[in-house]
């Protein structure tokens, strides 16, 4: 008993601790990881422990048991404590550790987690490491289960930064403190708030009341884009953050270890405040706050005092709000018609002996740092504040490119590297525009924003240390609300957040992607807008049907002799289907169930094509289709439809005959498939594929061809079916693999053929040439691939032991097939599924890893698999088979069947009419996989419960039925 305990004990802790190991899948990538063998555990009945009493130690633990309990209900107690126990997880700050002064140290071994930093910033970003390796989703637990390792890690960049403009559109306090929760999760700590622009002041100033009251308001927007509108919505926008709000937003950053940077723009971008007070402005007015987007010609007057005044009054109110050592001063787009026309302007620019109207600019931002340096406060500007001279202690924000972040640190200037073309996430993320809001323009994809390096080649390594870091920018013109800011930001945060922590040399696009599906499940439980078609990016999906092959013929479910390396290989990577069934014991029918998703008998297509009609026995069989109506929808169609390259090259066998130019009309160009290549049987007895040392059952232009499609599609989404003849009639050869299988051990075994074997050999070494090229494309993280063979192995040359026959008969072995997917990132290596599922999922299963949408009115009978692929069950337990015909090649003869669970029923139409006892057949196949023990008269109510359920099936979905001869 004791060791059946512990079996169970096995069972139910494989399948956890094979998803632990895909746990460690943080963003931003950690630069240093050791995994040791074993895990650790921490139950609801565990501590965490802390060091010291400080403020910042209570942010940090207060942050992980917050989330402990409002993902999972575990509330583990807190304690002050300095020994070890059992059971804790640790938090400790240790300055002997070096790790720098924002890194940490994780370590997980014998059911402890210890977390260890310099300060309190590393511990609570060693904290968002370790959530992210707990369960992704909300669900109630009573422990956690981590593998037992050791990270060491720290940021690349002291500056990390992310910025939101609230100028154009308001954003609330608390919609600005969840947006400061999403940037903590992702080890950010600078959150740089745009509080001014032409279209709204959003500060509170006591001594110039008028900018809440005047400047916050504008009285309508902009409607479209505003190059290309002069509508205007006519309703009244506004707001501003009260003195205590913004106290209570740096406090709950602070907490987050964030950083809030004011930024105060000037002297351009300030509309808004010359309209409540005209008196700082060059024309003095009248003035209104700006309705429509860009920026303005109206700016402060440089030469008169009276704005020096007016913003030094105004900092003096910003600078006790922020305890930051920084102030965002901006500095950018400044116009200068204004100033040209001014003639206080023009009598500054000659007292103070300058140039022209860009050393006017200088001295306007020089002025304004030395007013912020004397309150020791540092300023930061947009590359702008380089014309006409830098400031002698600014910092450059450097968004026109790099030009000018090189231009400051080769002055010995701090710079912040925020190029428009990876950081400005207010553009679009996608060339497919139709599903995305409104931008201001341009194209920045998430791959780009984690390709950037914000080192330029350019600077020595001296000067490289002025780069501080990045930052990603947000400008609101198109971004009015917070549903459309998380759909700007995410996931594009997550790509600049590795860019900003990781070393270069641990980066890599294709890891960061399956990483990113952890990620993306967590915003889903946050209810995080990110924009999901532009993280998981649509996989290529590799589709290799076989022809005429059993289980028998595949290594990996069993046989000795049969050698298929490469599509083991597919198994080893992926998932392998026990009880995968094709819809009928011949090619046709099941191929249509495949292109479709319906059963052979809802389209009326359940004979091979063309078909022969018997004229023996009693039934005359009904008419069938003989091609697949085009009016079907096929996956093939949908997937051109949404974007996807589609091909198939090799059989098709559902055209009106195997020949063109008769069959050219429903070919499968004009099913939905781009490129084609058919491979019909040609006639005349001297035709190349009939030559088995040249190219038997054309395997290698197949191949060949699909080698080219994929080398030509890798950079987009593509569907590419490889159909392949073999395993078919005329069995051939090359004649060295013949040899080579009639001299294995086993050769003489009735099961084996040594013809087959090489057909079969062939076949996976074409399939494996495949698998190749997709890794040498470097697209094979993003590359399903799906195994399968359409109608059982060929019974008269192979035996299917333990099933009861072979190709033709609705049989196990006629109908069950081998099937494997291999969905890299799903975490499915090596497993094996004994859900019952048939050729008539693909359709959905193939739609759903497409991420497309189908609509309501295409019916289909397949259900997807795609669940089954994440480790869940399918709540379907029925399959159904109709063959209302006679099979010249088998001697099958019109039935039908069905399985149900474990039950397999067969209902024989001839017998039925003669009313013979052996007119149905029901099996258990949980024990009885080769049917030979036939249950219908120990269970008669069984059977007849499954038989008016299949007649209930026939009639629902129209079945032709065979009809006595006249």
């Amino acid at each position: 008993m004791k060791r059946l305990n512990t079996i169970i004990l096995c069972l139910i802790f494989l399948t956890p601790l094979h998803h632990i190991m895909a746990q460690i899948n943080v963003i931003p990538k950690v630069n240093s990881i050791v995994s040791h063998q074993g895990t650790s555990t921490i139950t609801n009945k565990g501590f965490i422990v802390y060091n010291d009493h400080s403020p910042e130690m209570q942010d940090v633990v207060n942050n992980l048991s917050t989330h402990l309990k409002a993902f999972y209900h575990l509330q583990l107690k807190t304690k002050q404590h300095t020994k070890t126990e059992e059971n804790c997880i640790i938090l400790k700050i240790d300055t002997s550790i070096e790790t720098g002064e924002e890194g940490y140290l994780l370590e997980i071994n014998n059911n402890n987690i210890k977390i260890a930093a310099n300060t309190h910033a590393g511990l609570f970003y060693g904290v968002q490491s370790l959530k992210q390796m707990m369960p992704n989703h909300k669900t109630s637990l009573k422990h956690l289960i981590f593998p037992n390792l050791l990270i060491k890690d720290h940021p690349r960049f002291s500056w990390r930064g992310a910025h939101l403009d609230v100028g154009r559109y308001f954003f609330s306090a608390d919609d600005v403190c969840r947006f400061i929760d999403q940037l903590a999760m992702h080890k950010i700590n600078v959150f740089h708030w745009h509080l001014v622009e032409d279209q709204g002041w959003r500060v509170e100033i006591d001594r110039y009341p008028r900018l809440a009251e005047i400047a916050s308001q504008r009285k309508e927007t902009i409607k479209g884009h505003n190059n290309k509108s002069n509508e205007y919505d006519g309703k009244p926008h506004g707001g501003y953050y009260k003195k205590d709000e913004i106290k209570r937003v740096v406090a709950y950053a602070k907490s987050r270890f964030i950083e809030v940077i004011p930024e105060i723009e000037m002297p351009g971008h300030t509309q808004s405040v010359l309209a409540a007070y005209p008196e700082v402005g060059c024309t003095g007015g009248p003035y209104e706050v700006a309705t429509r987007w860009s920026s303005k010609k109206e700016v402060y007057c440089a030469g008169s005092e009276k704005t020096f005044e007016f913003i030094q009054n105004v900092l003096d109110e910003i600078i006790p709000l922020f305890p930051s050592q920084y102030i965002h001063i901006g500095g950018d787009e400044c116009k200068k018609d204004r100033w040209k026309a001014c003639p206080k302007c023009q009598q500054r620019i000659k007292d103070e002996h300058l140039a022209d109207e860009d050393e006017l600019q200088s001295y306007f931002i020089q002025r304004i740092e030395k007013y912020l340096n004397s309150k020791r406060k540092k300023i930061i500007g947009w590359d702008e504040i380089l014309e006409g001279g830098l400031a002698p202690n600014a910092t450059v924000m450097s968004w026109r490119g790099t030009k000018g972040g090189i231009a400051a640190a080769k002055e010995k200037h701090n710079v912040i590297m925020t190029p428009g073309s990876h950081c400005y996430f207010d553009k679009y993320q996608t060339k497919s525009r139709k599903n995305e809001p409104l931008s201001i323009g341009g194209y920045v994809p998430i791959d780009k924003v984690y390709s950037f390096e914000p080192v330029p080649q350019e600077l020595s390594p001296d000067e490289r240390k002025y780069i501080l870091g990045t930052q990603a920018c947000l400008w609101s013109e198109y971004i009015p609300d917070m549903q459309t800011l998380e759909f700007k930001a995410y996931p594009r945060m997550a790509a600049l957040a590795e860019v900003m922590w990781t070393d270069p040399k641990h980066k890599d696009y294709h890891d960061f992607k399956q990483r990113l599906s952890n990620l993306t499940k967590i915003y889903q439980s946050l209810k995080i807008n990110y924009c999901d078609f532009s993280v998981e990016q649509r996989p290529n999906i590799v589709f290799i049907l076989a022809d005429d092959m059993g289980t028998g013929q595949v290594g990996c479910y069993g046989t000795d002799y049969y050698q298929t390396p490469n599509i083991d290989r597919i198994a080893k990577d992926g998932m392998r289907f026990n009880n995968a069934y094709a819809a009928a014991a011949i090619c046709s029918p099941t191929r249509a169930s495949i292109m479709t998703g319906k059963y052979p008998a809802r389209l009326n297509l359940t004979d091979y094509i063309p078909g022969k009609v018997s004229d023996k026995d009693m039934f005359r069989t009904p008419d069938w289709q003989q091609y697949l109506p085009l009016e079907e929808k096929t996956f093939a169609e949908l997937m051109s439809e949404n974007g996807y390259t589609t091909a198939l090259f090799g059989k098709w066998h559902l055209s009106k005959a195997k020949r063109p130019p008769i069959s050219l009309s429903h070919n499968p160009d004009k099913q939905g498939f781009k490129e084609t290549f058919i491979t019909y049987k040609p006639a005349g007895k001297l035709a190349k594929w009939q030559n088995p040392e040249i190219d038997a059952h054309n395997a290698d232009t197949i191949t060949n061809r699909s080698i080219d499609f994929i080398k030509r599609n890798k950079n987009q989404p593509f569907f590419l079916m490889v159909s392949h003849n073999a395993i078919h009639d005329p069995l051939m050869a090359k004649s060295k693999l013949v040899e080579k299988y009639n001299n294995h051990p086993l050769a003489d075994k009735p099961e084996n053929n040594a013809t087959i074997a090489a057909m079969v050999e062939t076949m996976d070494s074409s399939i494996g040439r495949i698998l190749d090229e997709i890794k040498a494309q470097g697209i094979e993280d993003n590359t399903i691939v799906v195994f399968f063979a359409d109608n059982g192995g060929k019974h008269k040359y192979a035996e299917q032991k333990p099933f009861r026959s072979g190709k033709g008969w609705l049989y196990e072995g006629g109908i069950r097939e081998p099937l494997i997917i291999n969905w890299p990132g799903s975490g499915n290596n090596g497993t094996i599924c004994n859900d019952i599922v048939s050729s008539i999922d693909f359709f959905p299963t193939f739609i759903e890893m497409a991420k497309l949408h189908k609509s309501s009115s295409i019916k289909i009978d397949g259900t997807s698999l795609v669940k089954l692929m994440k480790g869940e069950h399918l709540s379907r337990e029925t399959l159904f088979w109709h063959y209302p015909h006679y099979h010249t090649g088998s001697g099958m003869r019109p039935a039908s069947a069905m399985r149900k669970g474990n039950y397999k029923l067969i209902l024989w139409y001839e017998q039925q009419l003669m009313n013979r006892k052996d007119s149905a057949e029901l099996y258990d196949l949980s024990n009885d996989i080769a049917e030979q023990h036939n249950l219908v008269h120990e269970k008669p109510e069984l059977a007849n419960k499954l038989i008016k359920e299949l007649y209930q099936w026939k009639k629902k979905i129209g079945a032709q039925m065979p009809t006595l001869k006249k």
